[in-house]
């Protein structure tokens, strides 16, 4: 868990934050502020991929120097797994760490998160409530 936490971090701090920087940069050279809300969804598409290739590239690194450290012995795929799991969660520790502090910077505190929480639980409920009692009604013929 520590390698993927630490691996994570350098990961975002040295390749996936530049990236973004120089691909808003040169969209921003190249577009006008009309341009880029027109293409919002493109832009934020090929964000989320800069940022998806760059994490999972960094748990591959990990899983990867364990299996060269090992030197392919006693390494099956059953540990292959177990190793990205918790390079992973050591990932996810630290990204869940990251995105609540920016939250919180914004002005964000519990009580709204809590909020949020209860309005995603209600609706799950009614969501889940709706798809039953749409399996339990009447067919009209």
């Amino acid at each position: 868990m520590l390698a993927g936490a630490l691996i994570g971090l350098a990961a975002v701090a040295f390749v996936q934050f530049p990236l973004g920087e120089l691909f808003r940069y040169g969209i921003h050279r190249f577009w006008d502020n009309d341009q880029l809300m027109a293409n919002s969804i493109l832009i934020g598409g090929i964000s989320v991929f800069i940022g998806g290739l760059t994490q999972e590239g960094a748990k591959m690194i990990s899983v990867l120097g364990y299996r060269f450290i090992k030197r392919k012995k006693d390494f099956s795929p059953f540990i292959g797994l177990i190793v990205g799991a918790c390079v992973g969660a050591g990932f996810g520790f630290i990204e869940a760490q990251w995105a609540l502090n920016r939250l919180f910077a914004v002005g964000w505190s519990w009580q709204v998160v809590e909020i949020y929480l209860a309005l995603a639980a209600t609706l799950l409920s009614y969501i889940t409530l709706r798809l039953r009692w749409k399996k339990g009604a009447p067919q009209e013929k």
